[in-house]
């Protein structure tokens, strides 16, 4: 994982959660926003991110060859309800996960079935409560990624990439 700079912290999972999307859509030149998203919208995504991190998990586990094709599926509507609340090419984001490692993939996905949680500071109890930190080390854990816990121990032990170098799952 690859950390450009230490994300501030936000009262709004959306604005990390949307520098994860955003990444590698040549969109990053701005710190992401945190808008709030209607609540339906925010329960439609964690639900189809659910689904989807489901389908990745049975592929990368190799419990099941053919998840992958069932992945691609929830993803691209996943990516257009998230291209559409970010109002970002749908097209761009789509081929942007698709083009990431299945690591990668899984990481931003688990990333999008914590919206709507609460920030608390200092926490890291995913569905109840989470900082930034516990966001992004519970996002890479889902892929097999071991983070130390805190943004600032987060940033030491990553290695720095340029805006055109970054993606998805990489923090800006």
């Amino acid at each position: 994982m690859n950390i450009r700079s230490r994300y501030p912290h936000t009262s709004r999972r959306l604005a990390v959660v949307a520098g994860f999307v955003m990444v590698g859509l040549g969109l990053v030149s701005q710190p992401a926003s945190a808008t709030p998203m209607p609540s339906g919208q925010e329960a439609r995504i964690v639900a189809e991110a659910r689904v989807a991190l489901e389908a990745i998990d049975r592929y990368a586990d190799r419990r099941d060859p053919d998840a992958y094709d069932l992945y691609l599926v929830f993803a691209d509507r996943l990516a257009a309800r998230v291209a559409a609340f970010l109002e970002v090419d749908v097209r761009a984001l789509r081929t942007a996960w698709k083009d990431s490692s299945v690591a990668r993939q899984r990481a931003v996905v688990a990333g999008l079935t914590q919206l709507g949680v609460p920030y608390q500071e200092n926490s890291e109890r995913p569905g109840i409560g989470l900082d930034c930190s516990g966001l992004t080390r519970f996002a890479w854990k889902s892929s097999g990624v071991a983070l130390p816990r805190g943004s600032t121990l987060q940033y030491d032990v990553s290695s720095r990439v340029s805006v055109d170098e970054a993606q998805p799952g990489d923090l800006v």
